[in-house]
This record gives C-alpha cells, structure tokens and sequence, in this order.
C-alpha cells in the first residue's frame, strides 16, 4: 500500500475517511452548541491538504467534552501532577463497550508481537477499578479480565506478590508483568528491604510499564527504571521490556514495538488510532521523520471528540520500518517515536511536582556524584552571571566566630533541604543561614530532576560544582547531595540530643503533602510554598535591565518574575524591552541547548482564545518569537485583564513575561519580592535566619 505525502491524498477520498471527518463536524457542534467558549480552543491543522480541526487535550480539563446523546456511564480523571486541573473524559455505555474491545484487541497484538499469547499469565500490578474508580488504566485492566481468566491482581506490593510472582514462575511458561513505573519502584523497595535472591525462571517473562510515577515518588529515568526492574531477575532470565502509551483523553492505546528500549521509545497504534506530527507553529502536519506535537484520530473517541492534540513530542514512523501496517484508516501511519513532554513554562518555579498520596518511603536508588564533575562547560557567560548575583553578598561573609546562644541553635540537628532541580542556587542562602546557626551538616535532597525537563542535568552539575567551589567558605558545615527524600518515620539514637529540621520549596500542594508524610515529633518543617513573582516598573527602570532580570537562569526561578506592572506615567519602550528580552532568552536557551521550539505552543493557542472570544486582534496583544511569549495586557480593562491572571500564574517565567496596567486588584495575586536578593534580604517576608530561628 502506498504510504500517504503531501501529493497522495487518495486517502481522503475512501468512504471511511469521510466519515470520520463527518463523525468530528457533528461532534464539533454538539460541543460548541453545548459551551460556545470551546470553539476557539479547536486548532485547524493542515493534514496534507485537508483542513482537520483537532482539540488540544487542555481543553479536556477546562470544558466537558461529551457529544454524546446517550446518558454517561462513567467519567475518567487523568492523573495529573496534583489533584487541580484534570481532565475528565467520560463515556456512554456503547462507549465504554468500544473502549473494551478495541483495547483488548490492541493488547492482543501486542503480545503477539513479542510472541506471547494472549491466555498468558498476567500479574497486573495496577490497583483495581473498586479502588481506583475513576482510572481508564483500571478500566481498561479489569475489562481485560472478562476476556481472560489468567490475569490476577495484586496491587499491595507486599510479600503476597512476591508469592504470587515464585508460584507463576515455577509454573507458567509465560508471564507478564504489568504496572505504573510506582508500582515497579515499589516492587524493586520492597525487593531491597526483603534482602530477596533475584527471581529466575526458564519463563519468558514481558514487563510492561505504563510510565510515569503519578505523582508519588521521584521521577526515574527510563534507564534508572530498566535497571530497576533487571535487578529483580537472576541475570540469566529471558526478561524483556516494554511500554504502553495511554492517556486519558483517548480511548486507543499505542503499544511499543518488538526493539523497545531505553533509548528507543517506539510504538505501535491499536487499528482505531491513526497518528501524526504537527508543526507547533504551521499548524500543518509533518511527513514522516518530522518532530513536532503528537496529534491522534482516534475512533473510539466516540462520545467526546475524536481528533486530539497532545502535549507530547514524537515523530511517525514509515510502517515498514517497523514491520508494522497502516492502521484502517488506510494511508495513515500507525507507528510514531516518542520524545517526552514539549519543555514549557511549567518548568518555572520549584514545584516537587507530588499529588497528596506521594510516599516518600518509596525511594529510587541515588546517583553517584562521582559521575559529576565539574566542566568548562557547566558555567556559560550569562549562567556564570547569574551565579554571580547570588554570591557577591556571601563572598566576604565571616565564619561564626563568637560563643552566643544563637550560634549553637541548630548545633544537634540534621538539615535537609528539599528543592527540585530548576535552578542551581536556591539552597546557598539557606547553608549559610544554618551554619552560622550551629548546624555540621546539611543534606540537599533533589528527588524530582524531571525527565522532560531539557536543562536539568546541566543544573545538577552546577549543584555540584558549587557545592565542591563553596565548600571551604561554608566550614564547619558540610554539605552532602542526595536524590533520596529523607525516612518518613525517623527517631534520634536514645543516646544522642538530636532533631531533625526540613527545609521544603515547592507549591502549597508540594509543602504540605511533604508535611503529611512526616509526623516524628523530632522532625520540623518549614515550607515556603507558592510563590509568583512580580515586578512593578520604576521610573529609572530600563528596558536592558528589565530584560535582563526576567531571563535570569531561564526564567525558571522562584523570585524571576513572571508578570511586569506598568504605570502609564511612566515612559517604558515595550518594544525595546521585546527586543533585548529576545536576546537575552535566545543567548540563554543557546548555552543550555535548549531547543525553544516547541515551548509555549499550548498556552498561546488559549491565549488567543481569549483574545478571539473577545473580537481582539491577536498580534496587537502578544508577541512571539522561538521560546518567548511577551502578553502585552496594558491597555486592557481590568475585566478583561483579569482573564489572563490564572495564565499567567500557572505558565508565567521560562521566557513568557505578562505585561498588566498597574491595578492593585490585580496585582494582589501576585508577591512583589527582590528579584536578585542578597543573603541578609528577607524571601517570603523573614530574614534566613529568622525562618531558621
């Protein structure tokens, strides 16, 4: 068969294309009939010649998307990072039995394609639809148990599964082990504290990882999870890995592929699912070997919608490349590469990214710092300028010299300092406020290096290059780094006066779920949770200034603001500052080799939602370049403006600055604090020191 290119659109002739497309016009309009809001978040893509339009899966957690005239049966809820924003998709009974069937019959090609059959033993991991109700994966795990009587359930992670695991494995010939990457770092936990001999057997054995660790322990890279997994096996046990591709918005899967590995994320759609690739700003869809968001047509997407832009970036694959065949929509591909989540700004700030049931007794195994050294290439011009920034005020700054009370407070306790890894400094100040308290030692725990995030291994080796750099000056206290989150349940020796004090950055959502998981009368906490900055614009502001302050360490930082205020009094050259913010955000995104294209896609297209619902003229109010978002909002009322509060907190920094008129109603949403403070400024309103006191 031939494959579809931008001069072959046969396909769009078949009777069965037609009426998909009729299936998403009819669609269309139930929904926008239902909520008019939503018909500016449906995004035209120009597939080979053919105007499709395709919803982006954010308006999955802002709209109820059911089209459907039959009553609804059941509603999922995506996982999400905390327990706000999710999305929500929910089916008809007919819809459900569709969901069924096409996910069965996908799961039973993908076991076939590493030649397992579809009555083989499954140990499903993932907890069961009683308990997680409102979970697709469940749904989807329990409607594989109507069609197969080998599937057994065991989601507490507990000596039971191991049994469970010995008695298959003695007797099975083929077993397949299914679970979130939580469920199997709660194996691997439980594996490690038992002290178990690895498993072997002259089973065939398939692990199938869903991905992601929703939320409730420290992301693990996919090669950190692979090794996981092998030390549980005996090295000789015929194990190999493999991966589903789901999510809450589509009710198709994707498989991957027979060569699947840590470095070759390729899968493989089930026959209702066609893929593609669409150019972030073209809006026009990719020939095969093209990066850009996945975008999915998916047929059983029948009680919603059926045409959906994801936020993940991939890449289709020609069929044969992967022996595999064009999906039923004849001329589609139905295999694409993954390459992880688009970088955007919610990267800004210092997020933990946990949901309320995280366990910070589920630890991944730490890395070597030995593996970390440092670089020329770790401090570039405009990174070592921003370092800088944060050291002048701690350059000359004696040690404690003196035998005051105040010097011995923190003299018995262990610090740990929980932060992610977005930008390098935030925990300088803090060691220095403890050492002149007394403290020995200081543990710098950073459970959350995000996978997807495209810099966040280079500032882990700036932690540490400061760290070794910083040592001397901050005797006699040590620091020491460390991925693991410390024990939940903690008591000192009886013989040693000892307490211990954690330090927690994060959201609201990060300080208090870590608060919930520490109850030792021995432990306290401070946590310094939301924080969106802002800056009102002086008099003697300069746009060079300016631009500089809003790109420092990418816009990521707690205190780099992600709103700007301006009085109309004031003569401030918008236009200038655009131009020098580009430079500055374009020098810095070159010296981490972070590719801006894809970031900010999503937030535009709801940005100019808005600005359509209310009949404005898009490119008089934002301007784009690769990376930068600058939303000129100035000239807006107050009503209008307040629209973009909500955007503006939640994506606001990494190279995406709103521009308000000053109004104290709207500036109440946001904290106005030093955006280079030095060490004896105050940060949340307290000194270090008297946080720490």
């Amino acid at each position: 068969m031939n494959l579809i290119a931008p001069t072959q659109n046969f396909i769009f002739h078949s009777e069965q294309f037609l009426a998909v497309i009729a299936k998403l016009q009819l669609q269309r309009q139930k929904l926008v009939a239902q909520n008019s809001k939503i018909e500016t978040f449906f995004a035209r893509v120009d597939v080979f010649g053919v105007p499709i339009e395709f919803l982006p899966i954010r308006a999955f957690r802002l709209f109820n998307i059911y089209s459907a005239s039959d009553a609804v049966q059941n509603t999922f809820l995506s996982s999400g990072s905390t327990q706000d924003n999710r999305s929500t998709h929910s089916f008809s009974a007919s819809g459900l039995k569709k969901y069924d069937q096409g996910s069965w019959e996908g799961w039973v090609k993908f076991v076939n394609r590493f030649n397992f059959e579809s009555t083989s033993f499954v140990l499903n991991l993932v907890p069961s639809q009683q308990k997680w109700p409102q979970s697709s994966l469940a749904f989807m795990l329990n409607a594989f148990s109507s069609h197969s009587e080998s599937i057994v359930t065991s989601d507490s992670c507990s000596a039971s599964t191991f049994d469970i695991l010995n008695n298959a494995l003695q007797f099975e010939k083929q077993i397949i082990i299914f679970g979130t990457s939580f469920h199997f770092i709660q194996l691997w936990q439980l594996f490690k504290q038992n002290k178990t001999k690895p498993f072997y057997s002259n089973a065939q054995i398939l692990i199938v990882d869903t991905g992601g660790t929703k939320g409730r322990t420290q992301s693990v890279s996919s090669q950190q999870l692979r090794n996981l997994i092998l030390e549980l096996f005996a090295p000789q046990s015929n194990v190999q890995l493999s991966s589903e591709y789901g999510m809450c918005e589509l009710a198709s899967q994707a498989w991957s592929d027979s060569n699947y590995n840590a470095d070759n994320f390729t899968f493989e759609c089930n026959d209702s699912l066609a893929a593609l690739s669409i150019h972030p700003s073209l809006n026009k869809a990719h020939t095969f070997r093209e990066k850009g968001f996945l975008a999915f047509i998916d047929q059983n997407n029948s009680d919603s919608y059926g045409a959906v832009l994801t936020e993940d970036l991939g890449e289709i694959w020609e069929p044969q490349v992967l022996n595999s065949k064009c999906n039923t929509l004849n001329g589609f591909s139905n295999s694409f590469v993954l390459h992880g989540r688009a970088p955007d700004s919610s990267l800004k700030g210092c997020s933990l990214n946990v949901k309320p049931h995280f366990s910070a007794e589920i630890s991944v195994p730490n890395f070597d710092p030995k593996e970390s050294k440092s670089q020329p290439y770790i401090w570039q011009k405009c990174s070592s300028e921003d370092r800088d920034a944060t050291l002048n005020s701690i350059q000359n700054l004696p040690p404690p010299r003196d035998s005051n009370s105040q010097i011995t407070l923190l003299e018995n306790t262990e610090i740990h300092i929980i932060a992610s890894a977005n930008v390098p400094v935030t925990w300088i100040y803090p060691c220095f406020a403890v050492r002149n308290l007394g403290a020995k030692i200081a543990y710098l725990r950073l459970p959350s290096l995000r996978n997807d995030d495209p810099v966040s291994k280079i500032v882990r080796e700036q932690i540490l290059s400061l760290i070794e750099s910083l040592a001397l000056q901050l005797l006699p206290l040590k620091v020491e780094v460390s991925q693991e989150l410390p024990a939940a349940h903690w008591s000192p020796p009886q013989s040693v006066e000892l307490r211990r004090l954690l330090l927690v950055f994060g959201t609201d959502t990060t300080v208090s779920t870590v608060k919930s998981n520490y109850h030792s009368p021995f432990t306290q906490i401070i946590g310094l949770g939301d924080l969106r900055n802002a800056y009102k614009i002086l008099p003697k502001s300069t746009p060079q200034a300016i631009a500089t302050m809003c790109s420092r360490w990418l816009g990521r930082g707690c205190l780099t603001p992600v709103a700007l205020f301006l009085d109309s009094n004031i003569p401030f050259k918008i236009s200038e500052f655009s131009d020098l913010f580009k430079i500055e955000m374009s020098t810095r995104f070159l010296e981490s080799d972070w590719n801006p294209e894809f970031s900010h896609s999503h937030l535009r297209h709801e940005i100019k939602s808005i600005l359509t619902e209310e009949s404005l003229i898009s490119e008089n109010y934002i301007k784009i370049f690769p990376g930068i978002t600058i939303v000129k909002l100035q000239s807006l009322t107050f009503e209008l403006a307040q629209k973009f509060i909500p955007l503006a907190l939640e994506h606001g920094g990494a190279g995406c600055v709103f521009i308000f008129n000053s109004d104290k109603k709207i500036e109440g949403s946001f904290s106005f604090y030093e955006t280079s403070p030095q060490y004896l400024d105050t940060h949340m309103g307290k000194t270090w020191s008297q946080w720490l006191n």
